[in-house]
């Protein structure tokens, strides 16, 4: 179970203007969704926010699917309520393996453990492998020692394995699972066009540049790496049909 947890309120008096703006879909969790369904295994969405879901209702239904993992995504922003959502998950279902992933974590590293004592483990940069390593070593009741890119609990202890290399070929990963994701929750406003349903496609990874306001290239690395034109109009005739 993969979750985005509810980050509108960040937003105080500008909620309303926020959401016109910013529900758009978790395309970073459907390619992750994506990974995960290679290995054979089931995975399913909730974003929080664009279904309008709150906390007890996220409980009940951890209680309904009982999923044998759940990672939840955070930008630094809503860390906080990633944290608290973490808590509560951990007390109703302290046995089910609790993992950060994101922006947040790749950036500030085990920090992220040291200040949210729920989560198990975290996954830092790209997570498309990193996840089918992790969910083997979770079948075959092993630990999550040397699985690169991620950071984990050992009794008191905080293990961070080695980093991940960026993925060179990146049409090695999956394309984004968009059916996990309910695409009339995700609306584009147009001038003489209005509300549409509408999601977005990588055909890159990776930036050279230094804007100050992105993390692009702290998750992806400042080395372009493009996906094949083949790949791209595979993935739009995916969209589109």
């Amino acid at each position: 179970l993969l979750i985005a947890p509810p980050w509108l309120e960040i937003y105080g008096d500008y909620k309303a203007a926020a959401k016109v703006g910013l529900v758009t879909p978790p395309l970073g969790l459907a390619y992750l969704g994506g990974g995960i369904l290679a290995t054979g295994s089931e995975c399913e969405i909730v974003d929080m926010e664009a279904q309008k879901l709150t906390t007890q209702g996220l409980i009940d239904h951890i209680k309904i699917q009982q999923p044998d993992l759940i990672g939840i995504t955070a930008t630094t922003p809503i860390f906080k309520n990633a944290c608290i959502l973490a808590r509560e998950i951990k007390k109703f279902y302290p046995d089910i393996p609790l993992a950060l992933g994101g922006v947040h974590s790749t950036i500030v590293g085990k920090q992220a453990l040291e200040e949210c004592e729920a989560f198990d483990f975290q996954a830092c940069g790209e997570a498309e492998i990193t996840i089918q390593e992790v969910i083997a070593a979770l079948e075959s009741g092993q630990s999550l020692e040397g699985i690169e890119g991620v950071i984990y609990r050992e009794g008191d202890k905080i293990i961070e394995n080695q980093k991940r290399n960026y993925i060179d070929d990146i049409d090695r990963i999956p394309i984004a699972a968009r059916h996990l994701l309910d695409k009339g929750s995700y609306k584009s406003y147009l001038p003489k066009f209005g509300s549409t349903s509408y999601t977005g496609i990588f055909t890159s990874r990776g930036c050279p540049y230094e804007c100050t306001f992105c993390s692009q290239h702290t998750m992806y690395g400042r080395k372009v790496r493009n996906h094949s034109i083949e790949r791209v109009i595979e993935e739009l005739r995916v969209v589109v049909e």
